[in-house]
């Protein structure tokens, strides 16, 4: 159906001939020229007028009630992470321990749901993710008088993040699309704990739920890359916080999609 803005010199005019289209291809005794000529190019006023078209000739069915349903996919991803730890003793003398950064891989399934309002833009997504760190580092657990008392602290920490969210997709061209996305975040750790040599008690990384943010592009809705952040809190270890972070690169291949 032909429908263009355009500028005639300074002059911006509008080329309506679906109008005629209209009148030629898809005329019925119960709709008039008046009719036609109030026709605007948008989706909600051609579909009233297909659906009368529709009455007229026998068929009363709605054709776009089909494409008003929802898009699935199922996406895997892999990627890499540069995870971090950083161990915040209450006593005040105990420096606070910083972990070096460690790149480690990530391995998931995203299912994701695509809304059918808003012109597809909102989806909904799950992500079970396996995603893990460790380290060894010496510290200071204590000063005293006679000296500073140290011991080995060796950090065994693997989970699996289930992230629920909800994202926004940002349309480009009719194959790529940029999205921005946040969800709240189940850490489902898998035997982990913070092992001190001498002096403390170990540490048993708790479950915990967190908030992770993220950017992306998506092209043909069948490859994805993602930046992700994701701090959290691995715990209360009494005289100690653990606090825990990921910067992640996140590759996605749709193994299914429904998306025409």
């Amino acid at each position: 159906m032909i429908y263009k803005s355009y500028l005639d010199g300074t002059t911006k005019r509008t080329n309506t001939n679906y109008k005629t289209q209209l009148w030629t291809d898809l005329q019925c005794s119960n709709i008039s020229l008046k009719e036609v000529r109030s026709t605007e190019y948008k989706r909600k006023s051609l579909t009233k007028y297909f659906l009368k078209y529709n009455n007229c000739n026998g068929d009363i069915s709605n054709v776009v009630n089909s494409q008003e349903k929802g898009r699935f996919k199922l996406t895997a991803i892999g990627g890499i992470s540069a995870n971090s730890l950083k161990v915040s003793n209450r006593i005040d003398n105990i420096p606070t321990i910083d972990f070096d950064s460690k790149f480690t891989f990530r391995i998931g399934l995203e299912s994701e749901y695509i809304f059918a309002f808003n012109r597809n833009k909102w989806a909904a997504f799950l992500t079970p993710t396996y995603q893990s760190f460790n380290s060894n580092k010496d510290i200071i657990f204590l000063r005293q008088s006679s000296g500073a008392l140290t011991t080995n602290m060796d950090v065994n920490y693997q989970s699996i993040e289930v992230p629920l969210g909800i994202r926004h997709y940002m349309f480009l061209n009719t194959n790529s699309k940029l999205f921005i996305d946040g969800a709240l975040v189940l850490d489902i750790p898998l035997n982990s704990e913070i092992v001190y040599e001498d002096y403390i008690d170990d540490f048993k990384v708790s479950s915990g739920i967190s908030f992770s943010a993220g950017i992306g592009y998506d092209y043909k809705n069948r490859y994805k890359v993602q930046l992700r952040y994701a701090p959290r809190d691995l715990g209360d270890g009494g005289a100690s916080s653990y606090k825990y972070s990921s910067i992640s690169l996140v590759l996605g291949y749709s193994i299914f999609n429904n998306i025409k």
